[in-house]
């Protein structure tokens, strides 16, 4: 009978390889049952988990409780700690958390019971964002620090699109969209999330980072055009418009009201 012992090693470590990412040794060891985020974050809701990571969003980022999110080399997750639940946490903490697994507006959550589930086993370098496109943030990058670049489009004070990929500014941490113009490119990093559809947090004003571009002002329009043919204006998002002329026929705080200019017959 022919062996073939090479054959059958690669095998076992191509097997080997697309197991899960297991925490390391000393970590499991201090935190007993401890399976990867991936497979917490893939387990039937309202079920208990246990998992080993690194801090990515520190304590007192999005919420002024004690959540924060955390990942591995194969995944992450918001954890959901409420008043008196937790502790002070840094980016690159190594922790063993406890609790149920929980959904909030589509994000999904570990939601720990009592401050014993939450064990800070040492500190680290925070990890650094996964470079992704646009078109990637969703479910499979949800809870990880991901990057991304593109054009901005849909600017407004408290949220923008990066390549189409919604980015939300948290009131709180009170960051600003100065230098940012749409139809220029940006690079963005932050926790990948989900409210109610994918979209992307940053954590502080350094995650927002514009690039340089020069935008010619729209060609000139008429106020019809500007209206458009239908209830849906064909310039939405547009902000670079030349002048536009007409007579102000009503204002309503900073919005001002404009018609045609019509020359009299005669």
């Amino acid at each position: 009978m022919l062996h073939c012992p090479r054959t059958v090693a690669f095998v076992f470590i191509v097997l080997w390889l697309m197991l899960p990412a297991q925490p390391p040794a000393a970590a499991q060891a201090a935190c007993a049952g401890a399976i990867p985020i991936a497979e917490a974050r893939a387990r039937p809701l309202d079920t208990d988990v246990t998992v080993v990571g690194t801090v990515s969003v520190p304590t007192g980022v999005f919420t002024d409780g004690q959540s924060f999110a955390l990942q591995d080399a194969g995944g992450g997750i918001y954890v959901y700690a409420g008043r008196g639940v937790g502790q002070a946490l840094a980016a690159g903490d190594t922790l063993c958390v406890s609790g149920r697994l929980a959904e909030h507006h589509g994000l999904r959550e570990i939601v720990p019971g009592n401050p014993a589930q939450v064990i800070r086993l040492g500190a680290g370098a925070p990890p650094a964002p996964q470079v992704v496109q646009p078109g990637q943030v969703g479910e499979a990058t949800e809870g990880r620090l991901v990057q991304l670049s593109g054009p901005v489009s849909r600017l407004s004070e408290r949220r923008f699109r990066v390549g189409g990929t919604l980015i939300y500014l948290t009131e709180r941490l009170g960051l600003s969209i100065a230098g940012l113009q749409n139809g220029c490119p940006a690079t963005v990093s932050g926790l990948s999330a989900d409210y109610d559809g994918a979209q992307v947090w940053p954590r502080s004003q350094a995650d927002i980072r514009p690039g340089a571009c020069s935008v010619a002002a729209s060609p000139a329009v008429t106020i019809a055009q500007l209206q458009g043919a239908t209830t849906a204006t064909p310039y939405d998002a547009e902000t670079n418009f030349g002048r536009l002329t007409g007579c102000v026929t009503g204002v309503t705080g900073s919005v001002h009201s404009l018609a045609p200019v019509t020359t009299p017959s005669g």
